[in-house]
């Protein structure tokens, strides 16, 4: 009985350590981007981006009218913009 129980507390020491709190300074906390954010905060928020796919369209039905649909790609998220021809 003894081993079942030196075991158990091995295992239970180990699972311990293992689960013990990471680096903080790993998890980045990533900026806050929102629904009707104009472009010109986003661009203050994240930078510049590393690349933008404007070749998208939308037809909206209410006010017959096409909008334009850009994708902004960053190193790890992307940001789709819609109506984006305000100049930046």
């Amino acid at each position: 009985m003894s081993k079942a129980l030196r075991l158990l507390a091995a295992l239970l020491i180990l699972a311990t350590l293992s689960c013990g709190p990471g680096d903080s300074k790993e998890t980045k906390q990533r900026a806050l981007v929102y629904e009707g954010m104009p472009k010109t905060e986003l661009l203050k928020v994240l930078g510049s981006p590393n690349r933008i796919d404007s070749t998208g369209k939308i037809f909206q039905t209410e006010t017959n009218e096409m909008l334009t649909l850009e994708r902004w790609f960053y190193d790890k998220r992307t940001v789709v913009v819609l109506n984006g021809d305000e100049a930046y």
